[in-house]
C-alpha cells in the first residue's frame, strides 16, 4: 500500500507471523515501528527491541529492504491520559538505538502509520 513520498506499508506480524507492527519503506529510509499504550517499562522496551531486531533481519534476508538504507527504529508512544515512561525503559531503548517518540508530538507520518496500524488490526 503505497504512501505519499513513495513509501511501501509493511506489516510483519501479517507477513511473518512476528515482529514489529509496521514497516513503512522509501528508497533510502526505512522506518521499523513499534506502538505501545499506556505505561512503558523495561520488559515492554526489551520486547520492542526484540520485535524490531526480529523484522529488521527479517526484511534482510528475504530482501524486502537493501543492506544500504538507513533505519530508522522507533517505538511510537500513546501516552496519553497519565500514562509514563519508566527511566530504565527509555535508558534500554537508547542503549539499542531506538527512538521513543510520544505519539501527541509524532510527525504526520508517523501519526499515518499509527492510524494505518489501527486499521489493519480491525480488518
Amino acid at each position: 500500500m503505497p504512501m505519499k513520498k513513495n513509501f511501501d506499508i509493511i506489516y510483519p506480524e501479517k507477513e511473518f507471523g512476528e515482529g514489529c507492527d509496521i514497516v513503512a519503506v522509501n528508497r533510502k529510509i526505512v522506518y521499523l515501528v513499534e506502538f505501545k499504550k499506556c505505561n512503558l517499562s523495561i520488559s515492554d522496551a526489551n520486547k520492542a527491541a526484540r520485535q524490531i531486531k526480529l523484522t529488521e533481519e527479517k526484511l534482510i534476508v528475504n530482501n524486502k529492504i537493501p543492506d544500504n538504507n538507513t533505519l530508522v527504529r522507533i517505538v511510537l508512544h500513546d501516552d496519553h491520559g497519565g500514562c509514563y515512561v519508566y527511566s530504565q525503559a527509555q535508558i534500554e531503548l537508547e542503549r539499542r538505538k531506538i527512538k521513543r517518540q510520544p505519539l501527541s508530538s509524532a510527525s504526520k507520518l508517523l501519526r499515518r502509520l499509527y492510524d494505518l496500524y489501527k486499521k489493519s488490526c480491525k480488518n
